[in-house]
């Protein structure tokens, strides 16, 4: 260990094409193919667990900010697709949901115009007649 002021570093050293921290290595590390072996596969098992994380994180966090645009009343934007796994079909349901929720507001908004122009016709006609 190099101790730098208050900065205690461990020298680095290279073994097997990584590079690994010398204080946790034995003088015999690059000669030993079962250290070697460990290395790797530990990395190995990083990346993979790093991969697999991100290919659940990324489409959950899509369809987490989707989510929260229909919350807030737009339903303007469709929902990413998002796979063929079960966050994919989730994403699909709540782009059906999406899609007949904008379908119920439009008619919804539809059928308030109809009934605001009868009640003008009908309060319009309804005042002509008391002033005649």
């Amino acid at each position: 260990m190099v101790n730098a002021g208050s900065l205690t570093v461990a020298p680095m050293v290279r073994c097997c094409g990584a590079i690994i921290w010398r204080s946790h290595c034995p003088r015999t590390w690059d000669d030993s193919p079962v250290y070697c072996y460990w290395t790797w596969l530990g990395g190995g098992g990083i990346g993979v667990a790093w991969g697999t994380a991100r290919s659940l994180v990324r489409p959950i966090n899509q369809l987490a900010t989707s989510v929260h645009a229909i919350s807030g009343g737009d339903l303007s934007q469709p929902v990413p697709q998002l796979g063929k796994d079960e966050i994919g079909e989730l994403g699909q349901s709540f782009d059906s949901m999406r899609e007949a929720l904008k379908k119920s507001l439009e008619e919804i908004q539809e059928w308030n115009r109809v009934l605001k122009l009868r009640w003008m016709i009908e309060h319009a006609s309804s005042k002509s007649l008391i002033v005649k």
